[in-house]
């Protein structure tokens, strides 16, 4: 899959950010439903990677795309800053 593919499948499954386009390095995240926090997959990787590595984490956007699914991957600009991570989940400091 090309790029102008895996941007158009992780569109159709996530939605289009703004950010996405103009950002230079990027972070794909896992939201881990059971323990309410993100986890960083790959960070400060170009758009390419980090689609890549989406699309092989979700099965090419068929699992872990929303947070329906418990756990769900997504892509942010690698300077975003996650409030529920590192010692944090929205459960309270742990």
């Amino acid at each position: 899959m090309n790029l102008d593919e895996m941007k158009t499948l992780y569109k159709s499954k996530m939605g289009f950010a703004n950010e996405l386009a103009t950002a230079t390095s990027f972070t794909l995240r896992l939201w881990d439903g059971m323990d309410g926090v993100w986890c960083d997959v790959v960070a400060n990787v170009d758009l390419a990677f980090a689609l890549r590595t989406w699309c092989e984490r979700t099965v090419n956007g068929e699992h872990n795309t929303k947070y329906g699914d418990i756990d769900y991957y997504k892509i942010f600009p690698a300077d975003t800053h996650m409030l529920y991570s590192s010692d944090f989940t929205m459960r309270g400091d742990e």
